[in-house]
């Protein structure tokens, strides 16, 4: 059985055969807006995982890679009996209602048994699932979508619960100084895109997000509309101008919109990001919890945010042990996406792949430019 205390690192002793390296999600998350419930809306991402990493993993590892997503009605452990047996609306109400734990020690015991002896990868394991982890010893490798999300490429936020592992997933991470530079040249470029009506100084920004989304889970709710408007009160309070910035893939901004238009020195806004980042004119940029309060950061900006939650990736350049404790994600590089990357953190080898960030260089007079001469 592959336990924490029982990993080692060194070429000399080959990677402990594990039964399984299981691939899996959130398996509890329900998603309203969606005509089918029943089925997991995180089934596409753990696929896409599998499909990502399962064959450098097999190959290093010799292990059957293999998925868990649900398991079928009347399975004690399928989405519905869990949610009958515990209690809970079959909504994402319910789903929220679980999401930080169980507190059930039965339903517990039955899904650490599926994955005793493996290896898990996961895409943004939600807090009951990596607590049921934790207290059976069972490694994790977990992955999500970094927040930082203006440079030439996405990145994988990634963190272990084994230490050896995650002294090598912070070893080889982008440097959070890299961020600063990229958001510099984002900015320079804003300079001279921006030429729209000016932005009242000292005025406020509000990002606001999906219907239905993890960060939006507090004390076992969603929070949203409701919370939304609470928010955008307290800024007008604040700041004589409040812009409400919509998130792009939100479905009814037309209430949103009713909303913002009732509300006293609240105004809707349609812009870039990015752009509104770079203005020095925001004093401040709110959200009840949106990943763009850490880019705001790196962009000179005071951020507020109106749901508590303990940030999720460090962005500061902290030491291991302090990452380490608080279970946080890193910034993976675009090595992520290569054998010897992995290798190194399972152990297969002692020698750590280049670490390429991304050229910040290239293109970076034409693109601060916004200008476009011959070809």
């Amino acid at each position: 059985m592959t336990r924490l205390d029982h990993f080692e690192m060194s070429p000399s002793q080959p990677w402990p055969r594990m039964d399984d390296i299981v691939f899996t999600s959130d398996l509890l998350k329900i998603d309203d807006r969606l005509a089918e419930r029943l089925p997991n809306p995180q089934s596409i991402n753990i696929e896409w995982l599998h499909a990502l990493f399962a064959p450098i993993l097999a190959s290093l590892t010799g292990s059957n890679c293999r998925i868990y997503a649900a398991e079928d009605y009347p399975n004690p452990l399928s989405r519905l009996a869990v949610y009958r047996r515990l209690q809970r609306d079959f909504s994402s109400a319910g789903w929220a209602s679980l999401y930080d734990r169980l507190d059930d020690p039965d339903v517990e015991c039955a899904l650490a048994s599926r994955f005793a002896g493996a290896l898990i990868v996961s895409f943004e394991m939600p807090p009951y699932l990596e607590a049921i982890l934790r207290r059976h010893e069972i490694g994790f490798i977990d992955l999500t979508i970094h927040p930082i999300r203006y440079l030439a490429d996405y990145m994988f936020g990634i963190r272990s619960n084994i230490e050896a592992v995650s002294q090598r997933l912070h070893a080889t991470q982008i440097d959070p100084e890299h961020f600063q530079d990229a958001a510099r040249i984002s900015a320079a470029r804003s300079v001279r895109v921006w030429r729209r009506k000016p932005i009242e100084p000292g005025s406020a920004v509000f990002l606001g997000q999906i219907e239905i989304d993890a960060s939006l889970i507090h004390q076992g709710r969603l929070h949203d509309v409701e919370a939304v408007e609470g928010a955008l009160l307290d800024l007008s309070t604040r700041h004589r101008k409040v812009y409400y910035k919509a998130h792009p893939h939100r479905k009814d901004l037309d209430r949103i919109k009713q909303l913002v238009a009732s509300l006293p020195r609240v105004e809707w806004l349609d812009a870039n990001i990015y752009d509104l980042l770079a203005l020095p004119e925001i004093d401040v940029v709110a959200s009840l919890s949106s990943g763009t309060l850490v880019e705001a950061g790196f962009f000179g900006r005071n951020t507020r945010r109106y749901l508590a939650r303990s940030p999720l990736v460090d962005v500061s350049g902290a030491a291991h042990e302090e990452v380490f404790r608080r279970g946080q994600y890193v910034a993976a590089p675009p090595a992520v996406f290569g054998k010897a990357y992995w290798a190194y953190l399972l152990g297969a080898s002692d020698e750590a792949p280049p670490v390429h960030s991304f050229d910040l260089m290239r293109d970076a007079l034409r693109t601060t430019l916004n200008m476009q001469w011959g070809r």
